[in-house]
């Protein structure tokens, strides 16, 4: 097997890591936009440079997780996101 077939082959078994998991440690926050509004909000999050790590789950449900030393600052950025765009906190995660 060729080093770029044995590469594929693990690629391929490799299953994605559930978000409990990739979460740990982290305070996750369910957020609810309309689906068209789902890359802007990802956009602003990730310019928010190590402020937060967001996962679109479907159409426009989002999980946004972060430390919790930098949680103040996420909960601003999603009050700010709420007056533009109507971004919805519909549940807060532990850690």
């Amino acid at each position: 097997m060729s080093d770029a077939e044995s590469i594929h082959a693990r690629s391929r078994s490799r299953a994605v890591l559930p978000i409990e998991s990739a979460g740990a440690g982290l305070v996750r926050h369910r957020v609810e936009v309309d689906p068209r509004e789902v890359v802007f909000v990802k956009s602003i999050v990730e310019a928010s440079e190590g402020l937060a790590s967001i996962f679109a789950e479907h159409g426009g449900s989002l999980t946004i997780a972060t430390t919790p030393s930098r949680e103040p600052a996420l909960l601003e950025l999603l009050s700010d996101l709420e007056r533009h765009c109507g971004a919805r906190l519909l549940a807060r995660g532990e850690t």
